[in-house]
């Protein structure tokens, strides 16, 4: 192959290592990013420059020529380095080096240097020239340097390759494309060396010179969505450090792998260690500081963990999620991700809404609905015996008619406050139509409950001076067997409370004839 093609051949890819190196210059330079890529497109670059100057400097000064083959040998040392480092920053851009290895890998170069540009240089090689040009033979002796060099340059090779494969089968699928680009531009570089090593290469061309060219293409490509990556998982680790929420991460076996700083801070401040601990752990040390965890109302898999803080009540939700077949992670098990949301707002305006549905509105007392619930709730054993006082307030219609309805309101607006201070503690009352009202009473015999009634009529004629009449009609029975129902005792009481209704309108006809 004559030097003019050897030329045309060798320049395009001298271009493209030199577009490579100009570019991550500038970003060293202005974003002092790793100058790994920038050293690794220089390398390449000289490589190719010398093999081009061996070409055109011809064979006639062969001093020259064996100084630029030597020369080439320093270049590819770098080249082999500068190779582990960008792989390795481009797999791992979060991990650094130790300064230890990073000056070892840079030691072969370093020697490699003292033996091209010295005296020393007849171990790298010695060159015979037989015949007169251009009808030349040349003889190439390789000295022990070379085979050394040689040595540690597939050793290097090798291990940045398993580096690789490590880094590759580790990364998510959706991390994998700066991996892939660089096996390609690592596999072009192995094809050529073997191509060399078989001398299956055309004579006075460096294969192994134009593969680099080649791979450092494809290294620039896979530093360049790798630094992409890096964005995002930086802009993601920022996010997780700033959210409000509490996260942790949990392994496969259930235990804390890492947290935010969030957590971290709030772990901290109520004194649990979250290092070293599982989710078990930890909500049974919450339960030890006082926290109470029950289920939460939203969903029937979280939990609600309230506990004090400075005499503040705290509301979080846990919900736990599992990373379970997602297909992003290769449909395995990463463990899971816990979550402790601030829900203390939410969970007041919840309680606040439940409570204004189940609240009549007028009398402040609960409604219907809250009946319904507090009945179902004391119908159980622990209750008994409970008791059943039905009131129905006197007179109403004839207020509405005759007064208005304001007047009947203001009626019901009184009477409830008589029945709302008469409570005991334990006790429910509750406004269940237009003019009835209902107790419950736990642990409460007939006897009590009649006493009770006694009070509220009391209670009742302290009532003087307003413009209609206080009266209210009363009924009790009490559930003293469990397997007694609920709706005969609650109907025993309302036939009561209508024949105490009875009673009442008679003695107030008596008493108006």
């Amino acid at each position: 192959m004559d030097s003019f093609t050897i030329t045309v051949i060798y320049v395009p890819f001298l271009m493209m290592s030199g577009f490579v190196l100009i570019t991550e210059l500038f970003k060293f330079i202005r974003y002092r990013s790793s100058p790994m890529l920038a050293l690794a497109a220089f390398s390449i670059v000289s490589w190719v420059v010398c093999m081009l100057a061996v070409v055109l400097a011809g064979y006639n000064n062969m001093e020259a020529v064996l100084f630029l083959w030597n020369a080439a040998i320093f270049f590819v040392s770098l080249v082999v380095t500068t190779q582990f480092f960008v792989i390795h920053n481009t797999l791992f851009p979060e991990r650094k080096l130790a300064k230890w290895l990073i000056i070892l890998l840079f030691l072969m170069p370093a020697l490699n240097a003292i033996v091209v540009f010295t005296p020393l240089n007849f171990l790298i090689r010695e060159v015979e020239v037989v015949g007169i040009y251009p009808y030349i033979y040349i003889v190439n002796n390789r000295g022990i340097w070379f085979w050394v060099h040689t040595a540690q340059s597939y050793i290097l090779v090798a291990i940045t390759l398993v580096v690789l494969v490590r880094g590759h089968l580790r990364k998510p699928k959706f991390y994998r494309l700066s991996s892939y680009l660089v096996i390609v531009g690592m596999g072009i570089t192995i094809v050529s060396n073997i191509a060399t090593l078989l001398n299956l290469t055309p004579p006075g061309l460096d294969i192994s010179a134009i593969a680099a060219s080649v791979s450092i293409i494809f290294y620039y490509w896979a530093s360049s969505n790798s630094d992409r990556n890096l964005y995002v998982r930086q802009a993601r680790s920022r996010a997780f450090n700033y959210m409000e929420d509490f996260v942790l991460i949990l392994g496969k076996e259930g235990y804390v792998t890492d947290f935010n700083n969030s957590a971290g801070r709030w772990f901290s401040s109520i004194g649990i260690d979250v290092r070293q601990n599982n989710l078990e752990g930890l909500l049974e040390a919450l339960k030890v500081k006082g926290a109470k965890i029950t289920d939460s109302p939203e969903t029937k898999e979280g939990k609600d963990i309230s506990y004090d803080n400075g005499g503040f009540n705290v509301v979080l939700h846990l919900h736990v999620h599992e990373m379970v077949n997602d297909k992003q992670f290769d449909g395995n098990s990463y463990g899971s991700i816990a979550f402790f949301t601030n829900v203390t707002k939410n969970r007041a305006l919840l309680d606040k809404l439940e409570k204004k549905a189940g609240m009549d509105f007028l009398t402040g007392l609960p409604n219907r609905v809250s009946y319904d619930g507090a009945k179902k709730r004391m119908d159980s054993a622990e209750y008994l015996p409970v008791s059943v006082v039905v009131c129905d307030v006197n007179y109403l219609k004839q207020v509405n008619d005759t007064m208005g309805h304001k007047y009947g309101d203001v009626l019901l607006q009184t009477m409830a406050e008589i029945l709302a201070n008469a409570r005991r503690k334990g006790d429910f009352v509750a406004r269940i139509g237009g003019d009835e009202f209902v107790f419950l009473l736990p642990h409460t015999d007939e006897n009590t409950a009649r006493e009770l009634v006694t009070k509220i009529r009391e209670e009742i004629s302290k009532y003087k001076n307003l413009p209609f009449e206080l009266s209210l009609a009363m009924g009790v029975a009490t559930k003293i067997k469990i397997t007694e129902p609920f709706g005969d005792v609650v109907a025993a009481a309302d036939g009561q409370m209508y024949q105490d209704k009875r009673r009442t309108k008679e003695e107030r006809r008596k008493v108006m004839a």
